[in-house]
């Protein structure tokens, strides 16, 4: 989550560079239409769905009907200033009234790279957890996101193993079909479950 968020709001700053360049004749007018369609791609990509889907993630099923609420009611008070004051700003700021958006795009940025703790395979009470360690304890909470990444890159090799069964069953989910069915058809039960279990354990 943590690194699509910082992807999503680098790629949209990167590329308000590009619409304001463009607005101001530093480079060819035509690279803003390129601006704005890599700028709501990459705002499809993160800064999007990302925060609609992270409080879940971020809270205890007691609290998150709560946090939801005031994270979506803060959502739509944003959007909501933005359009009315968007023409105002524009009229003001004229080839520079996408600035403020990079200044916030570029705060969200540090959020995330600084702040924002990293929710994927992590309960909410793992994060609880880790944020408290890294308020009391910065170094050990560094020392602690230093194991797991080395844990994760140790496994990686099994995982790409398990992704490759599953392609290459994906692929033949025909013979496997027949197969499983052979075993099971002839009454083979022991043959069928070594299936089963050689399978589970691969994956």
């Amino acid at each position: 989550r943590a690194s699509l968020l910082a992807l999503s709001a680098g790629g949209m700053l990167a590329f308000t560079c590009v619409i304001t360049a463009a607005l101001l004749k530093l480079i060819a007018p035509i690279a803003a239409l390129g601006g704005v369609m890599g700028f709501v791609l990459l705002f499809a990509v993160g800064l999007g769905p990302i925060p609609w889907l992270i409080v879940s993630e971020m809270f205890p099923t007691e609290l998150v009907t709560n946090a939801q609420a005031v994270a979506s009611q803060l959502n739509w008070a944003c959007a909501f200033v933005v359009g009315l004051g968007f023409p105002a700003v524009n009229a003001a700021l004229g080839a520079y009234a996408f600035a403020p958006f990079g200044v916030v795009l570029l705060l969200a940025l540090g959020f995330v790279v600084t702040l924002l703790p990293e929710t994927h395979e992590r309960t909410p009470a793992e994060l609880h957890a880790l944020t408290l360690l890294r308020a009391s304890d910065p170094a050990a909470y560094a020392s602690k996101l230093a194991d797991e990444a080395r844990a994760k890159k140790a496994s990686a090799p099994k995982e790409r193993w398990a992704r490759a069964f599953r392609l290459v069953k994906a692929t033949n989910r025909f013979k496997y079909a027949e197969e499983w069915w052979g075993l099971g058809a002839d009454g083979d039960v022991a043959a069928y479950g070594a299936v089963s279990q050689q399978e589970t354990s691969i994956a």
